[in-house]
């Protein structure tokens, strides 16, 4: 079975303002990563990081020789952010409402007004590896990836899992289908993570 049971790609736009405490010592647009483990703050000092320059927007570059020098990872804190999901509640919500601005609006750059999320569409990974059904293919006996032959069992489209020119043909290939899926969504450039 697949990871997690993934099936499809969603692609989310992004608005981001940072806070003026957070611009002013930097002149950068993002703040520190932070990890979010089911919706909780799990490094030290995240409260200082909030108190003292809002619900900012983190950003990490990630080192890996496989995927070229494209890999972020990003942090939006929610309400509640030191707190599970499952526990979240209303009192905490409201205490710490995290960076999310209300839905619709712009992000303006308040302690709690950070960013703004929509939906920008999604992909099957049916599509995306050209199968007509998942299900189909397991029962004919095949598997999308075996790691210790680097291949897969009825499809080639994940062999070479670590190789940067088909890491480089999955991205393109992915893109390609959102552009064919949704051509009045233009494909936004990346931004710079100033961290």
């Amino acid at each position: 079975p697949r990871h997690y049971n993934i099936t499809r790609l969603r692609r989310l736009k992004v608005q981001m303002h940072t806070t003026q405490e957070m611009y002013n010592p930097r002149h950068g647009q993002f703040g520190p990563f932070v990890a979010m483990d089911m919706g909780k703050c799990t490094v030290p000092n995240c409260d200082h990081i909030w108190n003292e320059y809002g619900y900012v927007v983190g950003c990490q570059k990630q080192a890996d020789k496989h995927y070229g020098d494209r890999v972020y990872w990003y942090s939006l804190p929610g309400a509640c952010p030191e707190m599970p999901f499952a526990e979240k509640t209303d009192e905490c919500k409201k205490a710490h409402p995290g960076g999310k601005c209300p839905t619709n609006s712009t992000p303006t750059g308040a302690k709690d007004c950070t960013w703004n999320v929509e939906e920008a569409g999604e992909i099957s990974l049916d599509d995306l590896e050209g199968i007509s059904s998942y299900e189909d293919f397991c029962q004919q006996g095949h598997r999308e990836f075996v790691v210790e032959s680097d291949r897969g069992e009825g499809m080639s489209f994940w062999d070479g899992m670590l190789d940067d020119n088909r890491n480089a043909q999955r991205l393109q290939k992915a893109r390609n289908l959102f552009a064919s899926k949704y051509p009045d969504m233009p494909d936004l450039p990346e931004p710079i993570c100033d961290w």
